[in-house]
Formats: structure tokens, C-alpha cells, sequence
């Protein structure tokens, strides 16, 4: 069989089940999704849940392995020199209580074969707002294929104009197997709001390994608001992500997600 032949079947089983489950969500669920909490633009997020907000999303905001510095999308594909990947990852959040936010993801191997992931539990806590926003983010992953993984850090948003915002912050994760591993991440992110309902901007990170290796994930995200006035059912969003520019095409990253917001208070 063809590797042109078994990349198309990998597309197809791919996309074909997390496009209809979101055909399905948006179409039933939108009329009842929405929220004058959260701002009514990308830019106007809030770094933390506020008090009793919902977020159906792909995971929590703070960088990943790989690149992701922006929203999880629900819908990961991997396209290696090897063999290629693609995750389905359902997550949420809710606003516990005022400058708190709790959140779970448990992702999905869809192919090349199904397989679950470890189930990841987060918790971030607003420690400054105002045009500079400062939290304290920290997770536990608890294992189901891999080790245990704890990580804590500190998320920043720097808004320097009303279309413009800084998302950047530090992050330090630990990998406990036959040795600790360490991962230290340092990401920037620059969404643009170009208009009331689209955003785009270029993102990168530096990623190192145990104080050794070093990587440069660089990729670009663009996204669409629904709603419009002061309240807002959520983003869909599109990103393309070189995993390391240093190891140049190597491996590529393309996610597609949603997140919804529902005021539950």
C-alpha cells in the first residue's frame, strides 16, 4: 500500500469523526452558549474564569510541548517525517470562585490508532489584573500511558493597545520516570484583533530540556469570534505550528478548536 494511499486514510479518520461531533455541538448548543463575562473580542478574554463561567474547551491556556502557546485546539494533528498523529482533546474550565479557575482535558489518540491519553487537572489563580495580568497556574497529569507529570508557572497578559495583547509567561514540568526530567518553557504569543470578530497573530516559544536541549516551536493562529454587542458564545480557531525550526519540517503541528462560554450564575 502506497504511503500517499495510507496518509489519506489517516486524514479521513482523522477529521471525519471530530468534524461531525463539532457540526453537532455548534448546531446544538450555540443558541444556548453564551456570556457578557468574558469580554465580547479574543483580545477582551479574561486570563482567569470569572466566578461562575463555563469554558468547553481543548485545554487550558499556558504553553504545551510542541508549541501550543494559544488554546488548545480540540482537534491536533501531527504530520511527522515518521508516522503521523492526530488527538482528539475534549476539556473544560469553570470559574469555582472569584480569581479561580479549575479545568480538566483527557485527550484521545485517534490514529493511527485509538488510545486514551493521560488525564491532565489544572488550576489557576489570578494574582494581578489591569492591562498587566499575572496568575499562578499549576497541573498535575496523572498517568495512564506515560509518567507522572506535575507543572506550575506564571501566565502573563500584556495589553498594550485595544487590538493588540502580549500572552507570554514561564512555565517549569517535571516528568517523573527512572530519572526526572525537566521542561522549562518560555512562550510568546501575539494575537491581533483586526476586527471585532477575527484575530491572528505569529507565536513561538523556546523550550528546554533538561538544561540541555534546546527547541524553537514557531507557528501562527487565527480565529473567529461568535457574537457580537457585550456577549460572546466563543472563539473557533485555526494554528499552524512547526514543532522545532531548528530541526526545520521535521514534524508540523495543525490544530482546529472551538472554546464556548456559559454563564451557569
Amino acid at each position: 500500500m502506497s504511503s500517499r494511499t495510507n496518509r489519506s486514510r489517516f486524514f479521513r479518520r482523522a477529521w471525519v469523526t471530530p468534524c461531525v461531533l463539532g457540526l453537532w455541538l455548534f448546531r446544538g448548543e450555540s443558541a444556548h452558549a453564551e456570556s457578557h463575562l468574558v469580554g465580547s473580542d479574543y483580545i477582551s478574554r479574561p486570563l482567569v474564569l470569572p466566578k461562575g463561567v463555563l469554558r468547553i474547551d481543548g485545554g487550558p491556556r499556558r504553553p504545551y510541548p510542541n508549541g501550543q502557546v494559544m488554546p488548545a485546539g480540540q482537534l491536533q494533528v501531527f504530520v511527522n517525517k515518521g508516522q503521523d498523529v492526530a488527538l482528539l482533546s475534549p476539556g473544560a474550565a469553570y470559574g469555582v470562585i472569584d480569581g479561580l479557575e479549575l479545568g480538566a482535558v483527557w485527550p484521545l489518540v485517534l490514529s493511527p490508532d485509538l488510545d486514551l491519553l493521560d488525564l491532565s487537572l489544572y488550576g489557576k489563580y489570578q494574582l494581578q489584573r489591569g492591562s498587566i495580568e499575572v496568575g499562578a497556574y499549576g497541573e498535575i497529569r496523572i498517568p495512564v500511558q506515560n509518567d507522572l507529570e506535575i507543572a506550575g508557572g506564571v501566565p502573563v497578559n500584556l495589553h498594550l493597545a485595544p487590538n493588540l495583547r502580549l500572552e507570554t509567561g514561564g512555565f517549569l514540568r517535571l516528568v517523573f520516570g527512572n530519572d526526572t526530567n525537566f521542561l522549562v518553557e518560555l512562550p510568546l504569543s501575539v494575537p491581533i484583533q483586526v476586527s471585532q470578530q477575527v484575530f491572528v497573530g505569529p507565536e513561538i516559544a523556546i523550550e528546554i530540556f533538561d538544561f540541555k536541549t534546546v527547541a524553537l516551536p514557531l507557528g501562527v493562529i487565527a480565529g473567529y469570534t461568535l457574537g457580537s454587542g457585550i456577549g460572546s458564545i466563543g472563539d473557533l480557531f485555526a494554528r499552524l505550528t512547526l514543532v522545532d525550526i531548528t530541526n526545520g519540517a521535521d514534524s508540523v503541528r495543525f490544530d482546529i478548536g472551538a472554546e464556548l462560554y456559559f454563564d451557569l450564575l
